[in-house]
């Protein structure tokens, strides 16, 4: 099943456990709340999908690569609390949990202090893996920045006139901007990322990156209409929760998208030439500028023909030794991902097995 079947899956699936908040909670029901139980319970559960689409693929990577993407999915995971805790606080079950004020708060609070600083997290140890280097890189930078941005936004709100916040809200508020600092860097560090990753995760990187812009617009709109427009319709109908949920489900199209990645086959077109295979074989490459040096004889064959059959001996056989030189590369050198000649093997054609075992050192 490929990924844009599997999403569309999900949030058929997604849309009926939200709409259980319509008939399943009568305390809901009663205080006519089931419109934010729902986006809550939906933003919740794609979330929480996407971090386990992300941390699905870790045994295909490497060390590296692992922490990277563990570190990516605690966040999202983590982040989801945000709408998951008053997405249980409805349930009678777990009514008693959520009568501790001093818990409450906590749980509110940690989705904002530890979602999108475990992100950054992931995406920082995913640059310096790349070596993608830049002001966004500096940990200690951001967090400055963040605890900056958060106290400036404290500060805010304890001028607003007639202000009754309590200290918890405070804190709480200036996290929400702390969140946001994270998001943004993360979200900046991931599309430095894709201007030098190879192809095949370039799509995992677009979505995560719109997941995390949105995840920045949200932390911040949530922190300007809870404070300045408490009182408008928009907040008091919780129709802000509505940008929660986008976060959500690009999250989710950005988890599909990197369990896609973990794959190790050679993705190949119908009836593939040699050369399609060797096309192929080089977008595995975590760094392109890695095999770049080779893939330019590629080129260059290419250049006189684009047919399998005007391509000479001569040609085959330096196609089949790029194909060699690529795959030792992949096998011993790529710094994110753990392949086997086995499995990059696995699935060619079979005259070309046969001819690139010609080829092989004996």
């Amino acid at each position: 099943m490929n990924k844009n079947s599997t999403f569309i899956i999900w949030i058929i699936v997604t849309a009926a456990v939200a709409s259980s908040a319509y008939f399943f909670f009568p305390v809901v029901q009663e205080t006519h709340d089931e419109f934010p139980l729902a986006v809550a319970f939906a933003s919740s559960i794609t979330q929480i999908v996407a971090s386990v689409y992300v941390a699905s693929s870790l045994k295909t990577f490497k060390t590296g690569l692992k922490i990277a993407y563990t570190l990516l999915a605690l966040g999202i995971l983590i982040f989801s609390l945000v709408q998951l805790i008053p997405s249980l606080s409805v349930i009678p079950a777990l009514e008693g949990i959520f009568t501790d004020i001093v818990l409450v708060y906590a749980l509110f609070m940690a989705p904002y202090a530890f979602g999108a600083l475990f992100m950054y997290m992931g995406m920082w140890k995913f640059a310096r893996l790349l070596g993608v280097h830049s002001l966004w890189g500096s940990f200690m930078a951001i967090l400055a920045l963040a605890l900056v941005a958060g106290s400036l936004a404290v500060g805010l709100l304890l001028m607003l006139p007639g202000s009754q916040e309590t200290l918890p809200d405070f804190i709480a508020f200036g996290l929400m901007v702390w969140c946001g600092v994270f998001s943004t860097a993360a979200f900046v560090l991931t599309m430095q990322i894709r201007k030098v990753i190879g192809s095949v995760y370039k799509d995992a990187m677009f979505w995560l990156a719109a997941a995390l812009a949105a995840l920045t617009l949200t932390t911040f709109h949530e922190f300007v209409v809870k404070t300045y427009f408490a009182d408008s319709p928009y907040v008091l109908e919780q129709f802000s929760l509505v940008t929660f949920l986008v976060v959500g489900v690009l999250f989710l199209k950005a988890g599909l998208a990197f369990k896609e990645t973990g794959r190790e086959f050679v993705e190949l077109p119908k009836n593939p030439t040699y050369i399609d295979v060797v096309v192929a074989l080089a977008r595995l490459a975590s760094p392109p500028q890695a095999v770049e040096k080779w893939m330019d004889k590629i080129r260059f064959i290419t250049s006189k023909s684009d047919t399998q059959k005007a391509v000479t001996a001569d040609d085959k056989d330096t196609i089949l030794d790029t194909y060699l030189r690529i795959e030792s590369y992949l096998v011993t050198d790529d710094p994110l991902h753990k392949h086997s000649k086995e499995g990059l093997r696995n699935g060619l054609p079979s005259q070309f097995l046969q001819d690139l075992a010609k080829r092989e050192p004996r």
